[in-house]
């Protein structure tokens, strides 16, 4: 790993020098980032092992160092610049971190004991809440300066949310009847002692049981909605991921919920029974998450008009949709990813959905006959838009471009995302050009894989034509990394005058030394990078 947090550090050095010892808050730090450590270094030790088994290399290296080797661990110079070398110097780096943490960690004993052995699933699952998603498969990314630095972020995360008293509490469980258990007495304990009005609980484990295959979630969830949600339910402002029953779902509606802002449910063991006549009173309540949604009558429980923010997903078999964004009023962000369902097929066209403060739109429905939506749109201030694909027919696109052409002068980020590539030939050709000249002021266009099919197209055209005041792109392309770069990159007389940075990724990009096209780019100021999606 190599990378600390530079003021902890200095601070633990003057420690060191003083001899005064460390606070308990350092201490379960210092713990919680040796347990980390530890898991990347099992991740470490089997991915390097794998590649010194590889031919010839295996009598020419020596094997996995030693605690006692660590020091003056030997690395054979046939393995300089390749990616065992790479392993085994990420793998000294951790032993020493290790040895450094361990040292300040003996100097005394810490009263948080029950963070001191965090189970594998749980590191686990404190990786996937805070590294973005091309770093979960966690033996393809180790060793990268990218992952270091985004796992001392971890640590720091960590760190700041489990011991920051009394501004956050999240739980965090693993699949140990026992260490849920006493996590669940530590967390009330903590409440009770503590008066404050801002606390939050996040339960992870509810849209990833593979990790948890031994629970029983039923038990394992209504442990923590009786001894935590129930009695403090006045004093959250974050409550999350619960994956609620029945029982749960009705009790939600009795529960002073004053102070709440974010509510994040998972609908998974509910269905259409969670529909409610209710009407949650929660004054404060701006932001909701709903998982596997069942159906848009559910929304009729929640008081609409105040949200900020609105996240939806799945199956929506009854309800209508159009008619509930038209009481959004105050929405500044909507997230419907991965919607289908009866819901969205009659729309009237002859209405409009009006959301005059929303900055940002995502729209992954599971098939783009959906995008008919955007011409009942009207948002004046849009900066963000995602979607799962480009029009697939011209009577489509003509109502896409007409609602991109309105948003135009506000637009400044762009993405396209999970796109299934057999339903875009033939289609996408004649949709991207009239596509990226209906938003000329986007300063961040993001592509996906299956697009590559159009990099022709805007190298005849002209990428500083299209979009003149484009600052970044990112492409994931299957070609050879030459070709790719000069398709997407035109010339400096051709390109756009404001572009500052390019991240492609492939599956093709070596493991050696940049195109010349690629060190010539960056000599001329542009801030490229080559990443191999493996």
């Amino acid at each position: 790993m190599g990378h600390r947090d530079d003021s902890l550090t200095e601070h633990l050095l003057e420690l060191e020098r003083s001899s005064q010892k460390p606070t308990n808050t350092e201490n379960a730090y210092l713990r919680t980032h040796i347990a980390i450590i530890n898991a990347e270094r099992r991740q470490v030790e089997m991915r390097l092992a794998m590649f010194l088994s590889r031919g010839p290399q295996r009598t020419n290296c020596r094997s996995i160092p030693s605690k006692e080797e660590e020091d003056d661990a030997h690395i054979s110079p046939e393995l300089f610049g390749t990616e065992a070398y790479q392993l085994k110097v990420t793998f000294a780096l951790l032993l020493a971190e290790r040895s450094y943490l361990t040292r300040q960690l003996g100097r005394c004993h810490s009263a948080l004991a029950p963070y001191s052995k965090l189970p594998p699933e749980l590191v686990r699952e404190i990786i996937l809440l805070c590294l973005p998603e091309k770093f979960h498969s966690l033996p393809l990314w180790l060793g990268t300066m990218d992952f270091r630095l985004k796992i001392t972020q971890v640590c720091m995360t960590w760190r700041r949310v489990a011991f920051s008293m009394p501004e956050l509490w999240q739980i965090y469980l693993s699949n140990s009847d026992h260490s849920y258990k006493s996590s669940i007495s530590l967390a009330k304990a903590w409440f009770l002692q503590s008066s404050a009005s801002n606390l939050g609980l996040k339960i992870l484990g509810s849209w990833r049981n593979s990790i948890f295959p031994k629970v029983n979630l039923v038990l394992f969830f209504d442990a923590i909605f009786s001894n935590l949600v129930v009695p403090f339910a006045s004093r959250f402002k974050t409550l999350g991921s619960l994956v609620v029953n029945k029982l749960q779902w009705e009790l939600l509606f009795t529960l002073p919920l004053d102070n709440l802002i974010t509510l994040s449910l998972n609908f998974q063991r509910l269905g259409e029974s969670s529909e409610s006549r209710q009407l949650l009173t929660v004054p404060s309540l701006r932001e909701i998450q709903f998982i596997n949604m069942p159906s848009i009558k559910i929304l009729s429980a929640f008081p609409l008009d105040q949200l900020t923010s609105m996240t939806l997903t799945g199956s929506i078999t009854t309800g209508n949709l159009q008619e509930v964004l038209e009481q959004c009023s105050m929405l500044q962000a909507c997230d419907l990813r991965e919607i289908s369902g009866s819901s969205l097929t009659p729309l009237d066209f002859e209405k409009t959905i009006t959301l005059e403060n929303l900055t940002s739109l995502c729209i992954t429905f599971t098939s783009a006959k959906y995008l008919g939506w955007l011409s009942v749109f009207r948002t004046p201030r849009l900066v963000s838009l995602v979607l799962s694909a480009l029009p697939a027919t011209l009577r489509s696109l003509e109502a896409f471009v007409g609602y991109i052409s309105r948003v135009s002068n506000t637009l400044r980020r762009f993405q396209i995302i999970e796109i299934s590539k057999d339903r875009i030939y033939g289609l996408d050709i004649p949709s991207v050009e009239p596509t990226l000249r209906a938003m000329p002021s986007i300063t961040d266009l993001f592509l996906p894989e299956a697009y590559a099919i159009c990099l022709p197209t805007l190298e005849r055209i002209g990428m500083g034509e299209l979009i003149p005041n484009i600052e970044r792109i990112e492409f994931t392309g299957m070609g050879p990394v030459a070709t790719v770069v000069d398709l997407l990159i035109p010339p400096q007389s051709n390109r756009p005058p404001r572009l500052k940075t390019v991240r492609i990724y492939s599956l093709m990009f070596g493991l050696g030394l940049d195109p010349p096209r690629v060190q010539d780019l960056r000599r001329e100021g542009l801030d490229i990078r080559l990443e191999t999606l493996w």
